[in-house]
């Protein structure tokens, strides 16, 4: 039985063939999966394999293997989707199980070829589309917003098992009546309570350390609020730093970062490799700026929560859901952002404190207590299978009957 995981994430493909992932997904990401299932055909998107591989989490492993589609938000995708919607009914069967990481426009085009040749559908619901199009900054995607909005709520709807990330905030924007779990696929691993209590004893002096972690090909994960917040701080009198990693082009928010007054305090750390690599860029910060103008449960936050660290973030997605009151801003207010920090640089008693109630917050999260959900997760999508073939079986009694036919030889078939 085949697992087909279909999502708009960008893998790197090195000149030797090796597949590579931008900190997101790993070896490991395949291992509760390749316990149930008995190959993984990962649908997604290839990036131009010039790019260089340093920092980059490797992902391909043997029974895990990859099937790249167009960039379907093209014009050219547009154009493409016909023939490759075709295409997709004649590679899926009907024993496979589909699962969408939604939002994403590769999900709805394999989940809508599923439907057809009658495959189970999952979903996975990891984001809104609708904050992160209005966010983008291009006028068609903003336009866009409403329209994939009403896609991927209406692929949920269809999906029969749905998983959310977030506790409340998801379910209420993209509802549906199957089953549903609870889960995040955070790599949570904490520090001792002493090591916290011992980093911020020794952060009285010195600047804040601020970091960010996100994508900076666009600006849903708010790169150039954190930028803003700390030239606005710096303005305040705060003592501050700030370090931004992740895959994308640095040059536009140095140049902005420059072009406020700040660039002596910025610096730039590339991709950071998955796991360890996190980790130990987090080790070296007191706090994390979230400040997305997009959000599901944000995994880093979570991963720096682990680590210790406060987590300044916006109201967007499920951030409100781990983080308090006095840390959250509304997104793009960078000011508001800006005079946190400042109270946090001024008040280093008040930090430690909230370093060591982040720590406190991600107990659910650890490894040995997502275990059992994770598990349950993964056997659920298999039983989809099963409970898709029971579905077919009683459709097609039900329409044999209403024309007065026998069942049993069409039954004896879908076996």
């Amino acid at each position: 039985m085949r697992l087909i995981f279909c999502h708009d994430h960008r893998f790197i493909v090195s000149a030797d063939g090796r597949v590579f992932s931008p900190g997101q997904f790993g070896i490991d990401t395949w291992n509760h999966a390749l316990s149930f299932f008995d190959e993984i055909v990962i649908y997604a998107r290839r990036q131009s394999a010039d790019l260089s591989i340093e920092g980059l989490t490797r992902c391909d492993r043997p029974l895990v293997r990859f099937r790249w589609m167009p960039d379907l938000s093209s014009p050219r995708g547009l154009m493409l989707r016909p023939s490759l919607l075709r295409e997709l009914v004649r590679e899926l069967r009907a024993d496979d199980v589909v699962l969408a990481r939604l939002p994403s426009e590769v999900g709805l085009l394999v989940t809508q070829a599923a439907h057809r040749v009658g495959a189970a559908v999952a979903a996975d619901v990891v984001a809104c589309v609708w904050d992160g199009l209005r966010s983008h900054g291009r006028t068609l995607a903003r336009l866009y917003a409403p329209v994939a909005y009403w896609r991927n709520r209406r692929a949920i709807q269809r999906a029969q098992f749905v998983r959310y990330v977030t506790n409340t905030f998801l379910q209420r924007r993209y509802p549906t009546r199957a089953p549903t779990i609870v889960l995040s696929d955070a790599s949570v691993v904490p520090c001792d309570v002493k090591e916290v209590e011992a980093k911020y004893a020794c952060a009285e002096s010195g600047p804040l350390r601020c970091a960010f972690i996100g994508p900076l090909f666009h600006k849903s994960k708010g790169p150039d609020v954190a930028i803003r917040a700390i030239a606005f701080a710096h303005s305040l009198g705060a003592r501050v730093s700030l370090s931004v990693a992740g895959p994308g082009p640095q040059q536009p928010w140095s140049d902005l970062a420059h072009r406020l007054g700040v660039g002596h305090l910025v610096r730039f750390s590339g991709v950071l490799q998955r796991g360890r690599g996190v980790r130990s860029f987090l080790d070296a910060h007191d706090v994390l700026l979230l400040p997305s103008r997009q959000e599901g449960l944000s995994r880093v936050a979570l991963e720096a929560m682990a680590r210790g660290l406060p987590v300044l973030a916006s109201t967007a997605g499920g951030n409100p859901e781990i983080v308090p009151p006095t840390d959250l801003h509304r997104p793009g207010d960078f000011r508001a952002l800006a005079r946190r920090i400042r109270e946090l640089d001024n008040d280093r008693v008040a930090l430690a404190q909230s370093a060591l109630w982040a720590l406190s917050r991600v107990e659910a999260f650890l490894p040995e207590n997502a275990e059992p959900a994770t598990v349950v997760y993964w056997r659920r999508l298999a039983e989809l299978r099963g409970s898709t073939k029971r579905t077919l079986q009683r459709a097609t009694n039900s329409t044999l009957q209403r024309f007065g036919l026998g069942t049993h030889r069409r039954q004896a078939d879908l076996r």
